[in-house]
């Protein structure tokens, strides 16, 4: 695999010669990013679903089992779409933990609602792999809530969907000493419906990767 070489200013101002490291630079460069060569310049990434939960009962919260650091991520995608049981004050929260660790609540969102109703919420966190030292972890969220009488149902073309739902959005900033390998996300004061199965809430966890490097 080519290495990235960064080009000077100095090699491509009006005076300089067109010689062969440049050009070899110029070549290599672009494969060396394709290939994610470790000093290359990182122009995007893959997002790929590894996970789906579907409990098959009322749940507090929902943990994903797959390992975050196997997954070499440098942020995770949490989808959660379903119902919601409604409660006092009701909102959503996303966590992260180390393996077996003490969970981390790093982003809250919700619309105060207190009625069962339909829920879509996406979450983001950003920079998973690696987190040791002096990290830090963001979130960001947002989505939707639509009261019971538009509750979602999987059964019936009318109400597989929202209507008349208020926009939640939140986040969160933190930082921490160690490793974050497991995520979770979390109904608080209330369930994720699951014993009905035309109401079962869905979650799903990608992980956004770097390109793959040749080995």
């Amino acid at each position: 695999m080519p290495t990235y070489v960064e080009i000077l200013n100095s090699q491509i101002d009006q005076d300089s010669p067109v010689i062969q490291p440049l050009l070899t630079a110029m070549r290599d460069n672009p494969i060396a990013m394709a290939e994610g060569d470790s000093t290359a310049i990182v122009v995007g990434g893959t997002l790929s679903w590894v996970e789906r939960q579907e409990p098959t009962s009322d749940v507090a919260a929902i943990t994903f089992t797959t390992s975050l650091t196997g997954e070499s991520a440098s942020a995770a995608v949490v989808d959660v779409i379903g119902q919601w049981a409604g409660g006092s004050g009701g909102y959503w929260t996303v966590g992260v933990r180390a393996s077996g660790g003490t969970w981390r609540t790093i982003g809250r969102t919700g619309v105060l609602a207190t009625n069962p109703g339909a829920i879509y919420v996406r979450w983001m966190v950003e920079n998973i792999d690696n987190l040791d030292g002096s990290n830090v972890v963001r979130s960001t969220a947002t989505g939707w809530y639509a009261g019971t009488s538009t509750a979602f149902d999987r059964s019936s073309a009318a109400n597989a969907y929202g209507v008349t739902a208020s926009i939640v959005s939140g986040g969160g900033y933190s930082s921490f000493a160690e490793t974050i390998d497991e995520i979770r996300v979390s109904s608080v004061t209330s369930t994720y419906e699951g014993s009905n199965a035309d109401q079962r809430t869905i979650a799903t966890l990608g992980v956004i990767t770097h390109p793959t490097r040749s080995v």
